[in-house]
């Protein structure tokens, strides 16, 4: 992506620059030279300001190399365009990346064995314990099995939206529609789109630097799920718009199914998704039991067990924390005593 054609300096060395051009023209021909693949060219309007060195001002005003390079730039199967914003490039591009990957994934060659050195394909974990969830797991499986396949599961912090996602991508009518064509991204530390397209290459085990059209034809070959865990990090301000962007592009993909979790109740734009589920806290019944099961040696009668319960609130995390905090007492009566003194610090959360 560059800004202006004639913007920077002229590479001096002939062997690397033999038609003495500009670095852009340079960085086009290698691109093509390298990727045997249409190479797309956004240019700004010629009207923006730009810096030169005053040595290479001659050079913008070498009106007949522009238009030529322009020429070049914008042959049968590759594209050239301008823009005016960066939203408007945002937009450019993945409309180009879409409509190529639409053109030619009838066409593509097969695809090239996996490369021994690239990142391991990120399956879906199995979650560690998922209690209580039988109808929102039903509802994922018919969201993406259904037309529109699209499942945003949205809650507070530690309410259980990545163990539902989990569950539902182990769910046994999941594993036949997608059989190993389940994947998965973690987002939680990706603060802007480009670690999005990272941990999405990441999750198909491609190179983190073979961009995000690689992505888009990877999950095309067949049917696939991608989960999408901790969608809000990327999605977060400023980069909504361009995760959104991302998200359709990711819903033009035949044949491609996504689950999302995010944190809150934000409008997620970019596509029109089947199903949104909010997900809230357990009923107290299975509360307890997610607690016992975790606590092991605390009995189900202990007389502190109802005032956790209450503290608790239904949050699975909070209650897994806790309880893991109990497991090795036979009472409660100590940690309750420390819980009313110190409050959630006593189980570290």
């Amino acid at each position: 992506l560059q800004g202006n054609y004639y913007y920077g300096q002229v590479i001096d060395d002939a062997a690397l620059n033999p038609k003495n051009v500009s670095v852009t023209e340079c960085e086009y021909d290698w691109a093509c030279a390298r990727a045997g693949l249409p190479v797309f060219v956004f240019q700004v309007p010629e009207k923006q300001p730009i810096v030169l060195d005053p040595e290479e001002l001659h050079r913008a005003n070498d009106r007949e190399k522009q238009l030529a390079f322009r020429r070049r730039a914008a042959h049968p199967g590759s594209i050239f365009a301008t823009f005016k914003s960066i939203a408007e490039l945002r937009e450019l591009t993945m409309q180009a990346l879409t409509q190529w990957e639409r053109e030619h994934a009838s066409t593509s060659s097969p695809a090239t064995p996996a490369d021994p050195a690239a990142p391991d394909i990120k399956a879906v974990p199995h979650p560690e314990l998922c209690l209580g969830r039988g109808p929102d797991t039903d509802r994922i499986v018919a969201g993406v099995l259904g037309d529109r396949p699209y499942v945003l599961v949205q809650g507070p912090g530690g309410i259980g939206k990545t163990t539902l996602t989990q569950q539902a991508a182990h769910d046994g009518r999941v594993a036949a529609r997608f059989g190993e064509r389940r994947w998965y991204a973690e987002l939680e530390t990706a603060t802007a789109p480009i670690d999005f397209d990272a941990a999405v290459l990441r999750a198909l085990g491609l190179e983190a630097s073979a961009g995000f059209g690689a992505a888009l034809a990877k999950l095309g070959q067949a049917p696939s799920l991608l989960v999408l865990d901790n969608l809000e990090t990327p999605h977060a301000p400023p980069h909504g718009s361009a995760i959104e962007a991302r998200l359709g592009a990711l819903a033009a993909v035949p044949g491609l199914a996504l689950l999302a979790s995010f944190r809150g109740q934000e409008r997620v734009g970019g596509l029109r998704w089947g199903t949104r589920i909010s997900v809230g806290p357990l009923e107290p019944a299975v509360a307890k039991e997610l607690f016992l099961e975790v606590a092991e040696i605390v009995s189900p009668e202990d007389p502190a067990l109802p005032g956790f319960l209450d503290a608790l609130g239904g949050v699975p995390l909070a209650i897994c924390l806790t309880a893991r905090e109990a497991a090795s007492r036979a009472s409660l009566s100590g940690l309750w005593a420390d819980w009313q003194r110190l409050g959630p610090q006593v189980a570290d959360w």
